[in-house]
C-alpha cells in the first residue's frame, strides 16, 4: 500500500510514532500537520517565504524553520510570486518582492533533525530539488530511507533531461523510484533498498501501480490530505503463480516426446 498526502506518495509500513521527516518547502505546513496526524512522527518543516512560514502551526510534533532549501548555504535572493506557493530562490512570472533569506544545503537541515537515517525526506522547492540533490554528498543521502519530491519538469521550470540525471545517481546509491505522476515527475517516490527490507516483487508491483494509476489521485480524495494507493496482496501472490505456472508448462513442453 502507497499513500499520496497532498500530492506526495510515501509507503506507511517505514514511518512511525518514533520516524523523523524532513519537509523541506512546506508552504504552509499542510503537508506537515498530515503526515504527523497520520504516523504521529516529528516533521522539521523548512520554509523561506515569510507569510506561508508564519501560518505554519508548531507542535510537540512539528517544528518549524525559516531558511530556503539551496545547493549552498549563505544569504540569497528570495523571488515572493503573487501566488505564493510559487515564490522561489529562482525568478517565477509573476514577482511582487525580493527579499534575502537564509540558505541551508541538505546536509544543514539533516543535522538539525539529528536522525540517522532520516526516515523521509519530503521536497517541494520549485526547481531547486535538481541543484540540491546533485551536491549533496553521497554520505548524506544514503542515510534516507525514503524521498518524496517534486520534480518541475511538468511545468518547464526544469528540463526533463536533468531529472533522468539526477534519478541516474539516486538509483546508483541504491534507491528504487516511482513516477507516480501522470506528466512528468510532479509526484516522484524513492525508496532505499540498502536501508529498507523490501522484496523485489513488491517494488514490480510497486512500479506498476504507479504507471497504471497515473499518479493522479481524486481531487475530492485529496481534500482530506491523504489518499490510500491499495497495493493487492492477491496480485502478488497471482503473479508468484502464474510464473509458476508458465514455469511448468516449459517444463511440460520439454518433456513432450518428439
Amino acid at each position: 500500500m502507497l499513500e499520496a498526502i497532498y500530492d506526495h506518495t510515501v509507503h506507511p509500513r517505514y514511518l512511525g510514532a518514533q520516524s523523523q521527516v524532513l519537509d523541506l518547502g512546506a508552504n504552509y505546513g499542510r503537508f506537515a500537520q498530515a503526515i504527523t496526524a497520520r504516523f504521529g512522527c516529528r516533521c522539521t518543516a523548512v520554509e523561506p517565504s515569510p507569510e506561508p512560514f508564519a501560518a505554519i502551526a508548531e507542535s510537540p510534533l512539528i517544528a518549524k524553520v525559516q531558511a530556503a532549501a539551496a545547493a549552498k548555504s549563505g544569504t540569497l535572493p528570495f523571488h515572493i510570486a503573487v501566488d505564493s506557493i510559487a515564490s522561489s530562490l529562482s525568478r517565477p512570472e509573476a514577482v511582487v518582492d525580493v527579499i534575502d533569506v537564509c540558505a541551508l544545503s541538505l546536509p544543514e537541515p539533516f543535522d538539525l533533525v539529528g536522525a540517522r537515517p532520516l526516515d523521509l525526506l519530503k521536497m517541494d522547492i520549485e526547481g531547486a530539488e535538481i541543484e540540491l540533490l546533485d551536491t549533496c554528498p553521497a554520505s548524506i543521502l544514503r542515510q534516507i530511507r525514503q524521498i518524496t519530491v517534486e520534480f518541475h519538469d511538468h511545468n518547464g521550470i526544469t528540463p526533463a533531461s536533468e531529472v533522468s540525471t539526477t534519478l541516474a545517481r539516486l538509483h546508483k546509491l541504491g534507491f528504487f523510484s516511482v513516477r507516480m505522476s501522470r506528466h512528468g515527475h510532479h509526484d516522484t517516490w524513492m525508496i532505499s533498498r540498502n536501508l529498507c527490507d523490501i522484496s523485489t516483487v513488491e517494488l514490480k508491483f510497486l512500479d506498476l501501480d504507479g504507471h497504471q494509476a497515473g499518479g493522479a489521485p481524486k481531487p475530492e480524495a485529496l481534500c482530506c490530505g491523504v489518499v490510500d494507493r491499495q497495493l493487492n496482496t492477491a496480485a502478488c501472490r497471482l503473479m508468484r503463480l502464474g510464473s509458476r505456472w508458465r514455469s511448468c508448462r516449459r517444463r511440460s513442453r520439454r518433456s513432450r516426446p518428439r
